[in-house]
């Protein structure tokens, strides 16, 4: 036969699975190390655009390259 469900039941929808501490906690690791490495990127970007003198080393001279263009 079939069964009987509260109204209270039908509003709280089906149970959803909580997650571990570990797994919190990795999940804020991940997250803060993806803000730290995409404010270390930026800041790498925008070094060479805010100074027009790059230099580039190589085997026999130091290349000098200007970026302003």
């Amino acid at each position: 036969m079939s069964e009987q469900v509260s109204p209270q039941e039908w509003s709280r929808g089906p149970e959803q699975p909580t997650a571990s501490g570990v797994a919190a906690g990795f999940i804020l690791f991940a997250v803060i190390m993806m803000i730290m490495i995409g404010v270390f990127q930026a800041l790498a970007g925008l070094v060479p655009i805010l100074d027009n003198a790059l230099y580039a080393v190589t085997d026999s001279y130091p290349l000098r390259l200007n970026t302003t263009t």
